[in-house]
């Protein structure tokens, strides 16, 4: 069972402040979240189907982290799930080399076996 399986989790509880305080903050210029609060936040947003706060996330963190691996293997997943094969690659590209860049790959490419 993961963290986010258990309902009664304190962990649970704490990303769900975390996820909140950013749906309040982000709009505010002075807002500052850590990359870690970032990359948190973009994952219990995917697991809530919440492609807006998603979306958020990628552009605080681009602004706050513009070389941040773990974001833009994010990104990579958001515009694998959002668009076209051809945009997917082209932000698949710059994260080539990690385990989630191949894996995108992979689901891209749709090899035959």
């Amino acid at each position: 069972m993961s963290r986010l399986d258990d309902p009664h989790s304190s962990y649970n509880d704490e990303l769900k402040r975390l996820y909140d305080r950013f749906k309040e903050e982000s709009v505010q210029p002075d807002a500052y979240f850590d990359e870690d609060d970032l990359i948190e936040i973009f994952d219990y947003a995917s697991d809530m189907a919440d492609d807006a706060t998603r979306i958020d996330v990628l552009l605080v963190g681009a602004r706050l982290y513009p070389s941040s691996e773990p974001l833009m293997q994010r990104k990579a997943c958001l515009v694998f799930d959002t668009s076209g094969d051809e945009s997917a690659r082209r932000a698949v590209a710059p994260v080539a080399g990690s385990v989630i860049g191949r894996l995108l790959a992979l689901r891209i490419d749709k090899p035959s076996r």
